[in-house]
């Protein structure tokens, strides 16, 4: 990691393990509060979406760049199911 990374904050938006350690993963994909309403609207409007739809919607509507993973889990903590598809 380069000096400038660190300086320009590189290192505060990685992740923490149980220990408040790093872990080197970074949270840079992470729904924020002002995209939450709009995603949870969407859901309630459109319930058959897939979440590859929902993150190209975030893409396109909202320049949010979100990655499968974190969609689901927003999802997950707000005890939204999705369909299976057959």
């Amino acid at each position: 990691m380069s000096v400038s990374t660190v300086v320009n904050g590189g290192v505060a938006g990685w992740t923490r393990d149980r220990r408040g350690q790093a872990d080197g993963r970074r949270d840079q994909h992470a729904i924020k509060d002002e995209d939450a309403a709009w995603l949870l609207a969407l859901v309630a409007a459109q319930d058959d979406l897939t979440l590859h739809a929902m993150q190209a919607r975030l893409r396109e509507e909202r320049g949010v760049r979100a990655a499968i993973g974190s969609i689901w889990r927003f999802l997950k903590a707000n005890k939204i199911t999705l369909k299976k598809r057959h």
